[in-house]
C-alpha cells in the first residue's frame, strides 16, 4: 500500500534477516502482525491456552463476547496465530447469531471503512451494532487472517480506538495495522506508528503487560534505526523574493513518514498585518493521468494568485479522498498523498503544478481525489475558502 513519495531509506542492521521491500509471502511472513507473539506474555491464562489448544473454540468465541479484560482477549486472539481467514468467518457467525439484526453484508461494509472519507468523523456513531471490544477483536482477527490487507481491518480499529482514546490494547491493535500498512514503503512508519499509538498516550485503560509490550517492540525497534538515517537536500537552484533567499526545488517538498515534509529552511510564513492580500486559486484541474515513470498517478493543476499582493511559495496537497487521514498523537498521517512546491506568484501570475503518486493509480476503480493550495497555512490569503477543489469521476 504505496503512501509516501520519498525514497525509502536502507536498514543495514536487518538486511540480512529479513527483505521487508518484497510483496510476498515469505516477506510478510516477517512484519509487526506476523512476527510480535505477544500471547507469550499471557501463557498463564486459562483462556490463551485454550486458544493455543484449540483455536477460535466455543470457549474462545464466548470469551471475546463476554465482560473480561480487553488485552486478554486480544492475547488470546494473538495466540491463534495469523494467515487463516476461516477465523475471522467463523467469529463473524458467532456475531450475526448475537446481533440477528445485523445487516447480511454489514462486514463487507465495516472492511470499506477506511476507504470512506469522513469516516473518523462519524466514528461516535458507527458502526453501533457491535460493542466497542467485539470491533477491536474482529479488525485484530481480520488483520491476523488477512494480513496482506491490512486496510480492510483498519477502518473498524481505529472507530474503535477513536472512541476508546485512552484504552492501550486498543491503541496497540490500531499500530499494529497501520505499521503493516508502512511496511512495504515507510519503514521509519513501522515504527513510528507503535511508538506513537503504544507509548506515547498517557493510557489508563486496557493497560497491557509489560512483557507484551516489549516482546512487540523487540521486532518494532528493528525498523527505529531508518528513522536517524536523514538523506542530505541536494539545493540545485534559487531566486530571491525580497530579501530572502528561497530554494527552488519541488522534489525537495513531499509526504515523508505519512506527513507533509519540508526542509527546515526552506519556506518562510508571510506576514501581512493589513491592507491587500494574495488570493491563491486553482484555475482548473488540467488533468489526471498515469504515469508511466512512477508507475502511479499525475494530477496537473493551473493555480493563480487572483489577488493584489504577490505571495511566497506554499505547499500544495492532493489527497485521496478513499483513504483519510488519521490523527496519530499530535501528527496527521497522510496516505496515497501528495505535496509539492507552489513557486512565488505576482498578481495575476498563473502557474500549472504537478502532484505526483508513486505506485499508485487513483482510479482504484473510481477518482475521487481533493487539492489542497497552502495547506500548511505560510500565506495570509484574501479569501481563505477558496483553496480546496474536489474531483470524482467514476472509473
Amino acid at each position: 500500500m504505496p503512501v509516501n513519495m520519498y525514497k525509502m531509506k536502507p536498514m543495514k542492521q536487518i538486511l540480512t534477516a529479513m527483505c521487508v521491500c518484497l510483496i510476498t509471502q515469505t516477506s510478510l511472513a516477517d512484519s509487526p502482525l506476523t512476527s510480535t507473539s505477544f500471547y507469550k506474555a499471557y501463557e498463564s491464562e486459562t483462556i490463551v491456552q485454550e486458544a493455543l489448544t484449540n483455536k477460535l473454540s466455543r470457549k474462545v468465541i464466548q470469551y471475546l463476547n463476554g465482560d473480561h479484560p480487553i488485552d486478554v482477549k486480544i492475547a488470546a486472539i494473538n495466540a491463534i496465530s495469523w494467515g487463516n481467514k476461516e477465523v475471522v468467518k467463523a467469529y463473524e457467525m458467532s456475531l450475526k447469531a448475537e446481533y440477528k439484526s445485523l445487516p447480511k453484508a454489514y462486514f463487507d461494509t465495516l472492511k470499506t471503512y477506511f476507504s470512506q472519507a469522513g469516516f473518523l468523523e462519524n466514528a461516535g456513531n458507527t458502526p453501533s451494532q457491535l460493542s466497542d471490544d467485539q470491533l477491536i477483536c474482529w479488525a485484530y482477527l481480520q488483520g491476523m487472517g488477512d494480513y496482506f490487507a491490512p486496510e480492510k481491518a483498519l477502518g473498524a480499529a481505529a472507530i474503535a480506538r477513536s472512541r476508546n482514546n485512552k484504552n492501550q490494547t486498543y491503541g496497540m491493535i490500531t499500530g499494529l495495522l497501520i505499521a503493516q500498512i508502512q511496511l512495504n514503503t515507510n519503514w521509519c512508519g513501522v515504527y513510528e506508528a507503535m511508538n506513537d499509538l503504544v507509548l506515547v498516550p498517557d493510557y489508563s485503560e486496557g493497560l497491557m503487560k509489560q512483557e507484551a509490550i516489549d516482546i512487540v517492540f523487540r521486532y518494532i525497534n528493528l525498523y527505529k534505526s531508518s528513522c536517524d538515517e536523514e538523506d542530505e537536500p541536494v539545493v540545485e537552484e534559487s531566486f530571491e523574493v525580497g530579501a530572502e533567499v528561497i530554494v527552488d526545488d519541488r522534489d525537495l517538498i513531499g509526504i515523508n513518514d505519512g506527513e507533509i515534509y519540508v526542509p527546515e529552511g526552506l519556506l518562510k510564513k508571510q506576514i501581512i498585518e493589513k491592507g491587500s492580500r494574495p488570493d491563491l486559486k486553482i484555475q482548473e484541474t488540467l488533468s489526471v493521468e498515469y504515469d508511466s515513470d512512477i508507475k502511479g498517478t499525475k494530477v496537473g493543476v493551473v493555480v493563480v494568485n487572483s489577488g493584489k499582493v504577490a505571495s511566497l511559495p506554499c505547499v500544495a496537497l492532493l489527497e485521496n479522498n478513499q483513504f483519510d487521514s488519521i490523527e496519530m498523537g499530535d501528527k496527521i498521517v497522510y496516505y496515497k498523498s501528495a505535496a509539492t512546491l507552489i513557486p512565488a506568484l505576482e498578481p495575476g501570475e498563473m502557474t500549472t503544478i504537478y502532484l505526483k503518486i508513486p505506485d499508485y493509480w487513483v482510479y482504484d476503480p473510481n477518482c475521487e481525489i481533493r487539492v489542497t493550495l497552502d495547506a500548511l497555512n505560510h500565506i495570509p490569503e484574501k479569501n481563505e475558502n477558496n483553496n480546496v477543489e474536489e474531483y470524482a469521476e467514476y472509473g
